[in-house]
């Protein structure tokens, strides 16, 4: 895989339009798809490099990755759990700064929800750890749980107690509608 492709590829989102983002994150997820371990090691670099990137150049990064994890193509459990867990680790990042971006959200949970499959103990653990203690918790780290819980159940269950005991201690603290919904959904999906 050429890196200064994948580079180019992905310093693209910064400016573009609507159009051009689709293409790229087209494109993206066809590269990612031929080499995914390569790909997601290549996307983690960039991502450590450029840590201030724009919401929708995210949404574009994140949307690719999401596309080449969930391929069907692309061998489960071939990649390197570091590796896993150095992405989860940037998107945690990513996701819990205020961005103030809907699209970027769900885009950040999606990839969120999907890394947990591949390596559940040290997603959740990461998620678990961006749950501050007496206050509220960021609507999108709950989503990104709910879609765990949703998308691989077998996979979450055995982190049920881990995320329920962080979880409920927030219910007080949950007063904006996004934290409420985020936590409603998600606890419907835990049942």
């Amino acid at each position: 895989m050429d890196v200064s492709v994948v580079l180019a590829l992905l310093d693209g989102g910064k400016d573009s339009g609507d159009c051009v983002r689709q293409e790229l994150e087209v494109s993206l997820t066809k590269l990612g798809s031929k080499h995914p371990t390569d790909f997601l090691m290549h996307v983690n670099n960039y991502l450590m490099k450029n840590r201030r990137l724009e919401p929708l150049h995210l949404t574009v990064i994140f949307n690719a990755v999401w596309r080449v994890l969930r391929d069907k193509d692309c061998a489960h459990g071939t990649h390197p759990k570091e590796l896993i867990l150095a992405v989860a680790k940037l998107v945690c990042s990513e996701m819990t700064a205020d961005k103030g971006c809907a699209e970027f959200q769900g885009s950040a949970a999606q990839l969120m929800a999907e890394l947990c499959a591949l390596n559940p103990t040290a997603a959740v653990e990461e998620l678990l750890l961006q749950i501050p203690v007496s206050q509220a918790a960021h609507p999108a780290v709950v989503r990104s749980l709910a879609d765990f819980a949703s998308n691989s159940t077998e996979k979450f269950l055995p982190n049920l107690k881990a995320v329920l005991a962080k979880l409920l201690p927030v219910l007080p603290y949950a007063r904006a509608d996004p934290l409420k919904l985020a936590l409603s959904t998600a606890f419907s999906r835990f049942a």
